[in-house]
């Protein structure tokens, strides 16, 4: 879509079916001549631009944004996430160099990215699960369904890239697809709205029509001092999901906004021979959601208002 500049409203019009599939990310780029970070996917390639493009790469994601001093742009991959030096006067881009990477695996190829401006030199980095229902999830050597710090205020040119893996600050695992990132402005704290799974069962009955709902999940608060955040914590996938339909088979004291199991008394654990699962366990050990959605309306994005007051949620809905 493009503005129409004769209307006061600017309206939105269509470019045509040319444009296969479109990403927008608006932003003011700087004060003294505000302008729109705007990329779309055009015939196989993102295309970053302002008044012109500036970036055409094909393997780009929706993962962008600038730096609070309009002088650095970063953007994300399947597999990494980039810096480049933004160029005001002529409008263009620096020599790119490679901030993270190991990130791996299909399905979710969600990598959304935020910069943290209330400790500033900390990058977030969501990064989606391999499918449905992932059990390298519960795997520490994956770095499926989590969502990471990585602390770049003193990161140069020479500086090796973050492994994705096995660097940074853990905020939280188990988040099947945290698509939208947001920082509180009053406190620091970190938000992400989750898209959850599809076609469960439970206790071997079809749930999935009600349930389960989607998240917003709180993942602490990022700290001026690297390796001191104070976050981590297990947020359930793919052993636990949060109930939005109350009506299931064997609720229990169930409530909504609770994590249940898909089977309500767990299972044995052929080499432990333990039981893991279950209700009882997705209460005790894991995160429950600050809020929860209606299932499969698939929240994109989250925004706080600039005193932390109201935060304001997008959905798709269902594919």
């Amino acid at each position: 879509w493009t503005t129409n500049p004769s209307s006061q409203k600017q309206a939105l019009r269509p470019l045509g079916r040319v444009l296969s599939y479109i990403f927008l990310h608006l932003r003011t780029t700087f004060q003294s001549n505000p302008q729109r970070l705007l990329m779309y996917r055009w015939l196989g390639n993102w295309i970053l631009s302002l008044a012109e493009p500036i970036l055409i790469c094909a393997q780009l994601n929706h993962g962008l944004q600038l730096s609070a001093d309009s002088e650095t742009l970063y953007a994300s991959t399947n597999d990494a996430v980039y810096a480049w030096p933004f160029i005001q006067e002529p409008l263009g881009l620096g020599e790119g160099r490679t901030l993270v990477t190991g990130m791996r695996g299909g399905g979710h190829v969600t990598r959304t990215i935020l910069l943290s401006e209330k400790t500033s030199g900390w990058i977030i980095v969501s990064h989606g699960s391999d499918g449905n229902l992932d059990d390298q999830a519960t795997n520490s050597t994956s770095g499926s369904a989590k969502v990471k710090a990585f602390y770049i205020a003193n990161f140069t040119d020479t500086s090796p890239p973050y492994d994705y893996v096995n660097d940074g600050i853990l905020l939280g695992s188990g988040l099947r697809n945290s698509v939208g990132l947001a920082e509180e402005p009053s406190t620091g704290g970190i938000f992400a709205v989750e898209n959850s799974a599809d076609d469960l069962e439970r206790d071997g009955t079809d749930i999935h029509e009600t349930n389960p709902g989607e998240e917003m999940n709180f993942l602490g608060v990022l700290s001026s001092t690297p390796g001191n955040a104070t976050a981590g914590g297990d947020f359930g996938y793919p052993r636990c999901f949060a109930l939005y339909d109350t009506n299931i088979p064997n609720p229990g004291d169930l409530k909504v906004g609770n994590h249940f199991a898909l089977s309500s008394g767990g299972t044995i654990n052929p080499e432990s021979m333990v039981k893991e699962g279950g209700d009882d366990w997705c209460e005790t050990e894991t995160v429950k959601p600050r809020l929860t959605f209606p299932s499969h309306t698939a929240p994109l994005d989250i925004k706080f208002n600039q005193d932390g007051t109201e935060a304001y949620v997008a959905f798709h809905g269902s594919w």
